[in-house]
């Protein structure tokens, strides 16, 4: 069983190998940022693309053409991986958690409309530990209360989270 893996894992990385190694190089000779000890092509990068890889800047991969193309079911796996490792870091933070649970029960209630939306977090506010999710939910009464042009409760929801304090509107007395 250990020998089948072994040798479909090789056949693997030759596939992966054998693809990228046989495509022809960037056109016009022009060389990836940073190649060779160039250390100028760092800062034509933004923040967030440090974090790219190879492959990650071909046509395929929405670039511009420098890199290699990766065939669609390596493409297919290594998004398929990336929301593996999505998941597993957010289910182990319970704040992260917590949050994506109030984004996603606001997905769901949106056929309902915005005051079924309003009624189940404020029912839920209550029982919330987690401050973060607490200002997640408060987040999203504000965005509720605006389509309902209630703007005094959504400025009352803005002012507790601003100053940490708890707000009552002179109709909550």
């Amino acid at each position: 069983m250990k020998f089948k893996g072994m040798i479909l894992g090789l056949a693997l990385v030759g596939f992966v190998a054998g693809s990228a190694l046989g495509q022809d190089g960037p056109p016009g000779g022009r060389q990836h940022p940073g190649a060779q000890g160039d250390r100028g092509g760092d800062r034509d990068r933004g923040p967030g693309d440090r974090d790219r890889g190879p492959g990650m800047d071909g046509p395929m991969m929405g670039g511009d053409g420098g890199g290699f193309m990766l065939p669609p079911q390596m493409r297919m796996f290594q998004g398929y991986m990336m929301m593996v490792e999505q998941s597993a870091r957010m289910s182990r933070d319970p704040s992260t958690s917590g949050v994506a649970a109030v984004v996603m029960a606001g997905d769901m209630l949106r056929k309902k409309g915005p005051e079924a939306a309003i009624d189940y977090y404020m029912k839920l506010l209550p029982d919330v530990k987690d401050p973060t999710i607490e200002r997640s939910i408060r987040f999203q009464l504000v965005e509720l209360y605006k389509r309902t042009n209630q703007d005094d409760k959504a400025l009352n929801e803005l002012t507790r989270m601003i100053t940490g304090k708890a707000t009552t509107q002179p109709s909550e007395k």
